[in-house]
Protein backbone atom coordinates (compact mmCIF):
# COMPACT_ATOMS: atom_id res chain seq x y z
CA UNK A 1 0.00 0.00 0.00
CA UNK A 2 2.70 2.30 1.10
CA UNK A 3 4.89 1.51 -2.20
CA UNK A 4 1.73 2.22 -4.38
CA UNK A 5 0.98 5.40 -3.24
CA UNK A 6 4.94 6.85 -3.15
CA UNK A 7 4.40 5.67 -6.71
CA UNK A 8 1.80 7.16 -7.67
CA UNK A 9 2.19 10.57 -6.30
CA UNK A 10 5.95 10.58 -7.92
CA UNK A 11 4.15 9.92 -11.13
CA UNK A 12 1.96 12.57 -10.83
CA UNK A 13 4.27 15.22 -9.26
CA UNK A 14 7.36 14.18 -11.67
CA UNK A 15 4.93 14.88 -14.90
CA UNK A 16 4.30 18.38 -13.85
CA UNK A 17 6.54 20.47 -16.83
CA UNK A 18 6.08 23.55 -15.37
CA UNK A 19 7.61 22.31 -11.99
CA UNK A 20 10.15 21.40 -14.08
CA UNK A 21 10.89 25.29 -15.88
CA UNK A 22 10.64 26.88 -13.02
CA UNK A 23 13.04 24.18 -11.28
CA UNK A 24 15.08 25.14 -14.39
CA UNK A 25 15.19 29.09 -14.08
CA UNK A 26 16.99 28.55 -10.61
CA UNK A 27 18.94 26.24 -11.66
CA UNK A 28 20.29 28.32 -13.98
CA UNK A 29 20.80 31.27 -11.73
CA UNK A 30 23.10 28.61 -9.32
CA UNK A 31 25.23 26.71 -12.68
CA UNK A 32 26.26 30.21 -13.84
CA UNK A 33 29.70 29.66 -12.81
CA UNK A 34 30.14 26.06 -14.39
CA UNK A 35 28.90 27.79 -17.72
CA UNK A 36 30.46 31.03 -17.56
CA UNK A 37 33.50 30.65 -15.00
CA UNK A 38 37.25 30.11 -15.39
CA UNK A 39 38.04 26.69 -16.86
CA UNK A 40 39.28 23.78 -15.05
CA UNK A 41 38.88 23.95 -11.74
CA UNK A 42 41.28 23.04 -8.89
CA UNK A 43 41.34 19.65 -7.08
CA UNK A 44 40.91 18.82 -3.37
CA UNK A 45 38.96 21.48 -1.25
CA UNK A 46 38.15 23.83 -4.02
CA UNK A 47 35.91 21.22 -5.41
CA UNK A 48 34.18 20.97 -2.04
CA UNK A 49 33.93 24.40 -1.67
CA UNK A 50 32.43 24.95 -5.24
CA UNK A 51 29.85 22.07 -4.46
CA UNK A 52 29.22 23.00 -1.40
CA UNK A 53 28.78 26.71 -2.23
CA UNK A 54 27.05 25.43 -6.06
CA UNK A 55 24.39 23.81 -3.57
CA UNK A 56 23.65 26.44 -1.05
CA UNK A 57 23.05 28.94 -3.42
CA UNK A 58 20.59 26.48 -4.79
CA UNK A 59 18.62 26.11 -1.88
CA UNK A 60 17.62 30.06 -2.10
CA UNK A 61 15.70 29.21 -4.68
CA UNK A 62 14.59 25.37 -4.85
CA UNK A 63 13.08 24.30 -1.56
CA UNK A 64 10.66 27.15 -2.36
CA UNK A 65 9.65 26.15 -5.81
CA UNK A 66 9.38 22.80 -4.32
CA UNK A 67 7.17 23.84 -0.85
CA UNK A 68 4.92 25.82 -3.37
CA UNK A 69 4.60 22.61 -6.12
CA UNK A 70 3.94 20.15 -3.41
CA UNK A 71 0.76 22.43 -1.55
CA UNK A 72 -1.52 21.19 -3.81
CA UNK A 73 -1.09 17.44 -3.25
CA UNK A 74 -3.55 17.20 -0.27
CA UNK A 75 -6.18 19.55 -1.08
CA UNK A 76 -5.94 18.10 -5.12
CA UNK A 77 -7.13 14.26 -3.51
CA UNK A 78 -10.36 16.39 -2.07
CA UNK A 79 -11.43 18.15 -4.84
CA UNK A 80 -11.04 15.29 -7.30
CA UNK A 81 -12.99 12.62 -4.16
CA UNK A 82 -10.28 10.69 -4.18
CA UNK A 83 -9.49 11.06 -0.41
CA UNK A 84 -13.39 10.30 0.05
CA UNK A 85 -12.88 7.64 -2.08
CA UNK A 86 -9.50 5.74 -0.47
CA UNK A 87 -12.04 7.09 3.46
CA UNK A 88 -14.14 4.30 2.65
CA UNK A 89 -10.90 1.69 2.46
CA UNK A 90 -9.23 0.12 5.05
CA UNK A 91 -5.83 1.88 4.02
CA UNK A 92 -4.70 3.59 7.19
CA UNK A 93 -4.74 7.24 7.24
CA UNK A 94 -1.33 7.79 8.25
CA UNK A 95 0.27 5.55 5.73
CA UNK A 96 -1.74 7.53 2.63
CA UNK A 97 -0.12 10.59 4.41
CA UNK A 98 3.20 8.94 4.46
CA UNK A 99 3.03 7.90 1.03
CA UNK A 100 2.15 11.22 -0.16
CA UNK A 101 4.96 13.04 1.37
CA UNK A 102 7.09 10.68 0.22
CA UNK A 103 6.34 10.50 -3.31
CA UNK A 104 6.35 13.99 -3.42
CA UNK A 105 9.91 14.47 -1.50
CA UNK A 106 11.06 12.04 -4.55
CA UNK A 107 9.73 14.35 -7.16
CA UNK A 108 10.90 17.34 -6.23
CA UNK A 109 14.81 15.76 -5.29
CA UNK A 110 15.12 14.63 -9.09
CA UNK A 111 15.24 17.94 -10.42
CA UNK A 112 17.10 19.09 -8.06
CA UNK A 113 19.60 16.05 -8.08
CA UNK A 114 19.98 16.24 -11.94
CA UNK A 115 20.51 19.70 -12.23
CA UNK A 116 23.27 19.56 -9.42
CA UNK A 117 24.51 16.62 -11.21
CA UNK A 118 24.36 18.43 -14.64
CA UNK A 119 26.63 21.29 -13.45
CA UNK A 120 29.39 18.81 -11.89
CA UNK A 121 29.44 16.94 -15.05
CA UNK A 122 30.02 20.63 -17.08
CA UNK A 123 32.86 20.94 -14.93
CA UNK A 124 34.22 17.52 -15.39
CA UNK A 125 33.95 18.11 -19.64
CA UNK A 126 35.97 21.97 -18.92
CA UNK A 127 38.66 19.87 -17.14
CA UNK A 128 37.59 19.40 -13.68
CA UNK A 129 38.70 16.26 -11.84
CA UNK A 130 36.00 13.57 -11.80
CA UNK A 131 35.90 13.04 -8.38
CA UNK A 132 33.55 16.57 -8.54
CA UNK A 133 30.21 14.23 -9.48
CA UNK A 134 30.23 12.27 -6.37
CA UNK A 135 30.96 15.52 -4.32
CA UNK A 136 27.63 17.14 -6.02
CA UNK A 137 25.26 14.35 -4.64
CA UNK A 138 27.47 14.55 -1.14
CA UNK A 139 26.73 18.19 -1.12
CA UNK A 140 23.10 17.34 -2.18
CA UNK A 141 22.58 15.07 0.61
CA UNK A 142 24.48 17.36 3.19
CA UNK A 143 22.65 19.96 1.71
CA UNK A 144 19.34 20.03 -0.33
CA UNK A 145 17.64 16.99 1.06
CA UNK A 146 17.19 17.81 4.37
CA UNK A 147 15.50 21.48 3.54
CA UNK A 148 13.44 19.84 1.02
CA UNK A 149 12.41 16.92 3.39
CA UNK A 150 11.53 19.96 5.87
CA UNK A 151 9.70 21.82 3.51
CA UNK A 152 7.77 19.40 2.00
CA UNK A 153 6.80 18.00 5.02
CA UNK A 154 4.77 21.02 5.98
CA UNK A 155 3.69 21.62 2.51
CA UNK A 156 1.83 18.41 2.54
CA UNK A 157 0.69 19.41 6.26
CA UNK A 158 -0.31 23.08 6.45
CA UNK A 159 -3.02 23.44 3.20
CA UNK A 160 -4.66 20.81 5.21
CA UNK A 161 -6.02 23.40 7.73
CA UNK A 162 -5.39 26.84 5.24
CA UNK A 163 -6.67 27.52 1.78
CA UNK A 164 -3.83 26.73 -1.06
CA UNK A 165 -2.71 30.53 -2.07
CA UNK A 166 -2.90 31.50 1.59
CA UNK A 167 -0.15 29.25 2.62
CA UNK A 168 2.34 29.59 -0.11
CA UNK A 169 2.10 33.03 0.16
CA UNK A 170 2.90 33.18 3.88
CA UNK A 171 6.06 30.22 2.83
CA UNK A 172 7.17 32.04 0.49
CA UNK A 173 7.49 35.24 3.28
CA UNK A 174 9.30 32.38 5.62
CA UNK A 175 11.46 30.96 3.31
CA UNK A 176 13.43 34.41 2.91
CA UNK A 177 12.26 35.93 6.42
CA UNK A 178 13.68 32.25 8.57
CA UNK A 179 16.74 31.53 6.40
CA UNK A 180 18.29 34.06 4.55
CA UNK A 181 17.75 38.04 6.75
CA UNK A 182 20.56 39.10 8.82
CA UNK A 183 19.45 38.61 12.49
CA UNK A 184 21.55 41.64 13.31
CA UNK A 185 19.33 44.13 11.42
CA UNK A 186 15.88 42.22 11.92
CA UNK A 187 14.08 39.67 14.07
CA UNK A 188 14.41 36.31 12.37
CA UNK A 189 14.91 32.78 13.50
CA UNK A 190 17.57 32.68 10.74
CA UNK A 191 20.97 31.83 11.94
CA UNK A 192 19.07 29.68 14.52
CA UNK A 193 18.99 25.73 15.24
CA UNK A 194 15.58 26.22 13.15
CA UNK A 195 17.30 27.13 9.95
CA UNK A 196 16.87 25.16 6.92
CA UNK A 197 18.95 26.88 4.02
CA UNK A 198 21.48 24.47 4.81
CA UNK A 199 24.08 27.01 5.30
CA UNK A 200 25.77 25.19 8.46
CA UNK A 201 25.95 22.18 6.96
CA UNK A 202 27.55 23.80 3.90
CA UNK A 203 30.32 25.32 6.39
CA UNK A 204 30.95 22.83 8.20
CA UNK A 205 31.50 19.96 5.61
CA UNK A 206 31.97 22.01 2.29
CA UNK A 207 34.19 25.40 3.79
CA UNK A 208 31.12 27.34 2.28
CA UNK A 209 30.34 30.30 3.85
CA UNK A 210 26.60 32.48 4.12
CA UNK A 211 26.99 34.87 6.69
CA UNK A 212 27.03 32.63 9.70
CA UNK A 213 29.02 34.39 12.56
CA UNK A 214 31.79 32.21 13.19
CA UNK A 215 32.93 28.45 12.59
CA UNK A 216 30.40 26.23 12.71
CA UNK A 217 30.75 22.62 14.11
CA UNK A 218 29.50 19.01 13.57
CA UNK A 219 27.77 18.85 16.42
CA UNK A 220 25.71 22.25 16.21
CA UNK A 221 25.41 20.78 12.67
CA UNK A 222 23.86 17.66 13.78
CA UNK A 223 21.74 19.69 15.65
CA UNK A 224 20.26 21.48 13.46
CA UNK A 225 19.26 18.58 11.17
CA UNK A 226 17.80 16.53 14.12
CA UNK A 227 15.44 19.85 15.09
CA UNK A 228 14.49 19.82 11.27
CA UNK A 229 13.99 16.11 11.12
CA UNK A 230 11.60 16.67 14.49
CA UNK A 231 9.45 19.49 13.11
CA UNK A 232 8.66 17.53 9.90
CA UNK A 233 7.75 14.46 11.65
CA UNK A 234 5.76 16.73 13.78
CA UNK A 235 3.94 18.43 11.07
CA UNK A 236 3.07 14.99 9.28
CA UNK A 237 1.94 13.57 13.11
CA UNK A 238 -0.13 16.78 13.46
CA UNK A 239 -1.69 16.34 10.25
CA UNK A 240 -2.91 12.82 10.29
CA UNK A 241 -3.83 13.63 13.80
CA UNK A 242 -6.07 16.72 12.48
CA UNK A 243 -7.26 14.72 9.59
CA UNK A 244 -8.55 11.94 11.71
CA UNK A 245 -10.34 14.16 14.50
CA UNK A 246 -12.10 15.75 10.92
CA UNK A 247 -13.22 12.36 10.19
CA UNK A 248 -14.80 11.95 13.37
CA UNK A 249 -16.71 14.91 13.07
CA UNK A 250 -18.42 13.65 9.73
Amino acid sequence: MLWGVIRYEYRMAIGRWGVWFAFLLAALLSLGSALTGPGPLAGGGAAWNLMGSRALMMNVWMPLIAGIALADRLPREHLLLTWELLETTLAPRGRRILGKYLGGLLAVCTPVLVFELLGACIDVARGAAAAQVPVAVLAFLAINLPALAFVGAFSIACPAVLPVRIYQVLFAGYWFWGNFMNPRAFPTIAGSVLTASGQFAAEAFFGARFGSGGRVTVPFVALNLCVLAACAVAALVAVTKYLEWQARRL
